[in-house]
This record gives structure tokens, sequence and C-alpha cells, in this order.
């Protein structure tokens, strides 16, 4: 009795259906994969940004031009999906498309655009996640659909069969292992990694675990200048100011540390880089980036490195109090293997609150300057229209060559131990004495700060903004500093008259020249002289290539 209730339950577990069904674990599989399109699927360190599965879609196939065959997955699910539905074989291309999706976590970087844009991949979605259950599921559907067909053929158990239960087992595999990372990721990362990784499931790379810099013993409010020893500044008592910028192009590298300007915004008040002090002064009702040779001692000395340690990156920032010694903070910041983000975060351009600013504000207890960047004030004798067309008095057609009475160019003004740029003749300066005039080499591009070129009126350096041409014309204690640019037959020349005991603008303005010979070619005019006549310019103008002279009278407009 008991052998033939044995054999009646084997005979009747041999004919059974499975359940759930192939038809049911398909539609499964594709309700997933259809789910997956609409999550988030891959996250960027660019700009913290994040693509849908349905855009991953759409352009992952370009992933192949790097070598990654995760996207081709897609095609192969499609096509088992629909041999399913045909009571065809599908267990060799479900576990194939299964197989391909696993390329995913090899993908370091995604081809955002035909043209070849890339970016890192920071994190992994749900949208990935579920997309590769889906595969699983899928693989699970065809193994059922063979043993239904082995049922309703009455034949003997089939190979393919074992794909029903290791496509289960597959399936809660990998959402039990999303699950371990998401939780061990969130328990092991930092304040600030947990919140990149919000709506995410877990990080391609090891997670950042450190804290945020803390300052040790607060310098509190300074009350000298605080020193910046940037990579390379050997910062030797004997070694010239030159000398010591000459050894720092990898300042560069040690971004935002090495722009006096942006230090002076986060609200220290004078910044001392390689032997000279930078500091806004006022100037009517503007502020100018000035800088004078180092005199009185620093308050505390902030010493920058950046080197490579095991192929990554790292920024160390050490704030130290001249008078007593102790160290305020001791940082590093360190790159991640996997992509261009720091341990902890680092800014290159800090806003209030973000590192390295937030760190060194708390430390020497200061806030954001409200002064504003020079030219955005409203000085009294603003033009109330900037703009003027003039009118050409005469002219004469040079051979070339220059005018005889044209003043000829004087040196650039360069004081005893600074950088500046080396004592040579500069061109641009006409009539300014000796130590008054546009340095003869500018410094933003040799190293790094960035100032732009300085004007010196004796050891005191103005940094009036970024220029294209570096012009003067000297007139008594005021300077008229300017440039120009032509097009279509008309020159657009800019001009504008300072204080020399100051650099206070006076006045600015564009005066629009209509002449063919004179707005031809690239050259800049040659300013020889500015005669100014109640509300009225007149300007004398030389072009240097062909000795071309004119003099041309414009209205100046002011507002008093």
């Amino acid at each position: 009795m008991t052998e033939e209730a044995s054999g009646f339950a084997v005979s009747t577990s041999a004919t059974r259906r499975p359940r759930p069904s192939e038809k049911t674990l398909s539609f499964a599989a594709l309700s997933l994969w259809l789910a997956s399109l609409v999550l988030t699927g891959l996250a960027f360190y660019a700009k913290d940004e994040r693509a849908v599965g349905v855009a991953i879609l759409t352009m992952g196939w370009l992933s192949l031009l790097i070598g990654n065959l995760a996207w081709f997955a897609n095609p192969l699910f499609l096509w088992a999906f629909i041999r399913l539905r045909h009571n065809q074989r599908a267990v060799g291309l479900a576990l194939l498309a299964l197989l391909l999706s696993l390329d995913t976590f090899r993908l370091s970087s995604y081809w955002s655009d035909e043209g070849g844009g890339a970016t890192t991949v920071y994190a992994y979605g749900w949208g990935v996640m579920l997309w590769i259950a889906a595969l699983c599921v899928l693989v699970a559907a065809a193994g059922t659909g063979r043993v239904e067909s082995r049922i309703k053929a009455g034949g003997p158990e089939e190979a393919d069969e074992w794909a029903r239960p290791i496509g289960f087992a597959l399936c809660i595999a990998v959402l039990a292992a999303a699950g371990y990372l998401a939780i061990r990721d969130r328990q092991h990362a930092s304040s600030a990694e947990r919140e990149r990784l919000s709506g995410l499931v877990f990080k391609r790379g090891p997670v950042c675990g450190a804290g945020e810099p803390a300052v040790l013993q607060p310098l509190g409010h300074a009350l000298g200048p605080v020193e910046v020893r940037l990579p390379g500044d050997m910062q030797a008592a004997d070694t010239p100011a030159l000398e010591r910028l000459k050894r720092l192009p990898s300042a560069v590298d040690a971004s935002p540390f090495d722009r006096p300007t942006s230090l002076l915004q986060w609200g220290l008040p004078v910044v001392r880089v390689a032997g000279r002090d930078y500091s806004y002064t006022q100037a009517g009702d503007d502020q100018i980036l000035t800088s004078v040779p180092a005199s009185a001692p620093a308050a505390a000395i902030l010493s920058v490195s950046v080197f490579t340690l095991q192929g990554r990156r790292q920024i160390g920032a050490k704030l130290v109090e001249q008078a007593t010694g102790r160290m305020v903070f001791d940082q590093v910041w360190k790159q991640e293997a996997a992509g261009p983000r720091y341990c902890p975060d680092y800014s290159a351009f800090p806003d209030e609150g973000q590192q390295p600013r937030k760190l060194v504000a708390e430390a020497l207890g200061v806030q954001v300057r409200s002064a504003h960047v020079l030219g955005q004030g409203a000085g009294p004798t603003r033009p109330t229209d900037n703009r003027a067309n003039a009118v050409i008095v005469s002219n004469t057609d040079g051979l070339g060559s220059t005018s005889s009475g044209s003043p000829r160019p004087t040196r650039g003004a360069i004081p005893q131990g600074d950088a500046a740029g080396a004592r040579r003749l500069w061109s641009g300066n006409r009539n300014c004495p000796e130590n008054v005039g546009w340095s003869g080499e500018g410094v933003a591009g040799r190293t790094g700060v960035d100032t732009g070129w300085p004007f010196m009126v004796g050891d005191r350096a103005f940094y009036p903004g970024s220029r294209q041409h570096h012009n003067a014309l000297c007139a008594g204690s005021h300077v008229y500093l300017y440039s120009g640019t032509s097009s279509n037959g008309t020159y657009y020349l800019s001009l504008e008259k300072r204080r020399l005991t100051d650099f206070q603008q006076t006045w600015s303005g564009t005066v629009v020249i209509k002449d063919e010979y004179l707005a031809k070619g690239d050259d800049v005019l040659r300013v020889d002289t500015v005669n100014e006549e109640g509300d009225g310019l007149t300007i004398g103008l030389a072009k240097e290539l062909t000795g071309r002279t004119a003099v041309v009278k414009a209205p100046l407009r002011l507002s008093r």
C-alpha cells in the first residue's frame, strides 16, 4: 500500500505543471525591465548628475566604443522574451543576456553623447538592480518553459531545466547583495557621502568615511597677514622674489589656495604670497586689488602641499600661528580612486560652507567680505553714456614709420626685489616715469597667481582686472589706460582715466571711430595725446605698422 501510494505521488509530481508558470515569469521579467527604465540607473561625479534607465537604453550603445558590452543585454532580453512567447528555447539567450549585464560593474565612465563626451560613474541606482533582477527572472522563465515542454511531451527530464532554480537563486542573490552593499555603504560613509547616496543603492568605489575637517585651535581674528606658502616655494630669506615665483609652476594644482583674490574674498584682510602683501583697498567708491612688498610679521603661515601617492592626488593644508608655533589645523584631502572627487569633500571653487573655504574661515574667525569687485561701484564722475562717436579732425598717411614727435616707449616699472616682471622695455607704457607703468611681464600665466598684470606706481602694484592689451599714457598725476578693437571699418577705442595716487577711476568710455584705414588690421592704435576740453576729448592717434596718424574729437558726457 505504501509503495503504491508512493508511486502515485511520483507520477503526479512528474506531470504537474510548475508554478509560477513560464508565462507568468516572462511577463514578470518584462515588468521589472520596464520599471527599471523609469528609475535611476547610474549616478555620475559630474555635477551629481543621474541617468534613468530609458536614457541609458538610448545612449548606452556608445559604451561599445570603450569595450563595454552591458548594453547589449537589452536586445538579447527582448529576443529571448519573444522566443518564449513562441514556445521556443531561450535559455542560452537569457543566460547570455544576464552575463553581459554584469559588465555594468566594470563601467567606469559613461558616454553621455554622440560627440564623445564622457563622465565618471559614481554609483548604481535601483534601476540597474531591477534590470539585472529582470534578466535573472527571465532565465528562470526560460528554464520553466523547458519543464513545461517536457511535461507536455511526456519526455525525459531535459538539461535546460536547471535554469529555473538557478534563475530564482540568482534573483534572490542580486537583491540581497544590493541590500547588503546599500547598508554597508551608509554605515561607513560620511554625512556628505550619505547625502549623495540618497536614492541610490551603492557606490562604485569605496565610500568616503572621513569626517568634516576640523580646527584644532582657532586662531581668532588675524591681526596680521596670512602668508601662503605654495608648492615649490622655497621661501628662503636669501631667495629673491623673482626666483621664488619661478619655482611655483605647480601652484595651479593648489586651487583655490593659489589665488589671492579668492582668499581675500573669503574674508582674509591681507594675503602674503612670495614676498608681497595682497589686499583690497578703497579707490573712490570702488575696491581695487593692490600689493606691496611684505613688511610686518605674518600672523599665521598657511603651507599648501600637492603630491601623488599610489596614483592618487593629495592636497594638504597646514595653518600654524606664527607667534606661538601652535597648530591651528592640519588637513589632507585625498583623491578618490574611482573618480575626481576628494575625501573629505574639497572644491577648487568653494562656496561659503564648502571646503576648504569653511575650514579657513573657522580657523581665522573671518566672514565673507562685503566689498565688491573693482568696477561694480558707481564713482562720482562715471559717464552716463560711455559710448561716443568721434569726429576725425585730421589724418596723415604714414610711410611706414611713426610720427617724429611721438613720445618714445618707456621701461616697465618693476620695484626692487619684486617678481612682477623683469626690468625691460615695455612698449605699452608711454610718457611714464621709470617707476610707473605696466609691468614688463605679467604674473598670471607664469605662476598661476590670478591677479593679472600689475600697474606699478613705485613699489605698489595695482591690478585693474583681466585685459587683452596693456597700454598706458601717463599725463602728470594721472594715467590713461586704453585698448582697442576693429570691426567692419570701425575702430572702438576703450579709454579710462585713473589717478596715480590711489588708482581711482575718474572716468571711462568708448570712442567709436569710423575710418577704414585706422580700423584696418588687428593692431591696437597708439594713443599719443589726450586733451580734455570742457565736456570733450581731443585724442591723437597713430598706427604703429603704417605710421598713419589722426586727431579725433569726441564728447565726454560725465555725470557730476
